[in-house]
């Protein structure tokens, strides 16, 4: 089971798989490459599924054919925008024995930032993500609430991903393992290519998440 966070912001639209495979279509390049890879998506060359992602963005009015060719339109061209030019990619997916969680923060120096929350069924909601708040520091609280709060019953974990196109990716995770008890596991990796993992104080974990992190 997977649930889509609450967001505020501005409006959020869904996509299917294959209509982000036709989106990522317009502007190949290394952006457009690593954003797939984010998502989970097939090659873009050559897929079988862009045909249908075009089709149905233009029923929905998201691609308007204009003298032969298909310009984005709409929330789907800030989406394109974003997701082609982007420079970076935050992960947070949390987990429990009850349900999953996984979003992701699209970040573009250039077009904004947005926020895809997986439904399920292949299908994700993108929403602008508005204010100059970081990315990473909304992911740290989406998990926070998450896991502070018990959202996806206990025991819980959070785990984040920071990719950029200059630096590489970091990873962290953090869990309860017990009343007041945290653990987080952070790089360097160890040589069985684990990450270290180290007990930390319930009033420093989450700091000591994002800092991981940066």
């Amino acid at each position: 089971m997977t649930d889509a966070p609450t967001t505020e912001s501005a409006e959020t639209i869904g996509f299917t798989g294959h209509e982000l495979l036709a989106l990522l279509s317009f502007n190949p390049g290394a952006a457009s490459d690593a954003t797939r890879t984010a998502l989970r998506l097939p090659e873009v060359e050559g897929n079988e599924l862009l045909g249908a992602g075009y089709s149905t963005l233009v029923v929905r009015d998201l691609l308007q054919l204009q003298d032969g060719s298909a310009v984005p339109a709409g929330g789907a061209a800030r989406t394109t925008a974003v997701l082609t030019t982007a420079d970076r990619w935050v992960e947070v997916g949390v987990v429990s024995i009850e349900a999953s969680r996984s979003n992701i923060f699209v970040s573009s120096e250039t077009a904004g930032t947005v926020l895809l929350a997986a439904r399920g069924f292949g299908i994700y909601d993108v929403t602008p993500v508005e204010g100059g708040s970081d990315a990473l520091d909304r992911a740290i609280e989406l998990a926070r609430s998450a896991l502070e709060a018990g959202e996806l019953g206990a025991p819980a974990a959070a785990s984040v991903v920071v990719t950029s196109l200059e630096s590489g990716s970091r990873t962290a995770s953090i869990r309860t393992v017990g009343e007041g008890r945290w653990e987080l596991a952070s790089e360097p990796y160890d040589e069985e290519g684990q990450l270290t993992v180290r007990q930390v104080a319930p009033e420093q974990a989450f700091d000591d998440f994002a800092g991981a992190l940066r």
